[in-house]
């Protein structure tokens, strides 16, 4: 996705992304009912199996296509403005967040389907569904949004410094903004780490000592060790947001 610099003086940054209308957590939960309503229907109509798997696919299609859009967010040195814009067509829907409306945020990295590692932002509104900025289709645009919010907001860590100046204007002028740590950054997500590490250990000798049969010995293989190894990864070994 091609990047776009903001034309107006009063816009710090701007970034694209692909996003669920309104909340992605209950879009993603409608998605799967839509699907399996879709499956009970086609089934329930008698439609010829050679039929039902294309018919199947473009009801989800439609209903994925009515959901998901394209969200353009654009910092200023009030807030977050968010356009939105369904894939199937229609007016862009915009809404803006003063910094005052906002509770808090996350800063932190997580793992695609692909196992591609990409940063995001989450901004917790006092109203109203979590925006979830994602670098996943502009990394750029995500990168001088990201230095210019932190700028705003809260002091930017070591490792997320900003590679080019940020305008005078997006120095913070607003209380520091409260930030949510995952689960990984906490005593809990460490402490479980460790009891998977320790376990894994254990199962390793068993499996050494001939104690586990082939099934056992494929889900250590192919989903204890590297469920842990990333759980260990993410808690222990993952850079800092």
């Amino acid at each position: 996705m091609a990047n776009e610099r903001p034309e107006d003086p009063d816009v710090l940054a701007v970034m694209r992304c692909r996003v669920f209308r309104g909340h992605q957590g209950r879009s993603l939960l409608l998605a799967v009912w839509i699907g399996m309503l879709a499956t009970s229907l086609v089934v329930a109509a008698g439609v010829p199996p050679l039929l039902a798997p294309f018919l199947l696919l473009g009801i989800l299609a439609l209903a994925i296509g009515a959901l998901a859009g394209a969200a353009t967010y654009r910092l200023t040195s009030d807030g977050v403005q968010r356009e939105h814009r369904r894939f199937l067509g229609g007016g862009g829907k915009v809404e803006l967040a003063a910094f005052s409306d906002l509770r808090s945020y996350r800063h932190d990295r997580e793992l695609s389907r692909s196992l591609e590692e990409y940063e995001y932002l989450e901004l917790d509104r006092s109203s109203g569904p979590r925006w979830i900025l994602t670098s996943r289709q502009d990394a750029e645009g995500f990168r001088r949004f990201r230095d210019a919010f932190l700028a705003v907001v809260a002091a930017p860590p070591a490792e997320t410094q900003p590679s080019e100046p940020i305008p005078a204007r997006a120095a913070r002028s607003t209380p520091p903004l409260p930030r949510r740590h995952g689960f990984y950054q906490s005593s809990l997500g460490k402490l479980l780490a460790l009891v998977f590490a320790l376990a894994s250990a254990l199962l390793v000798f068993a499996a050494m000592l001939g104690a586990l049969d082939p099934t056992a010995l494929f889900r250590l293989a192919f989903v204890i060790l590297p469920g842990t190894a990333y759980l260990l990864y993410r808690c222990f070994g993952s850079p800092r947001s």
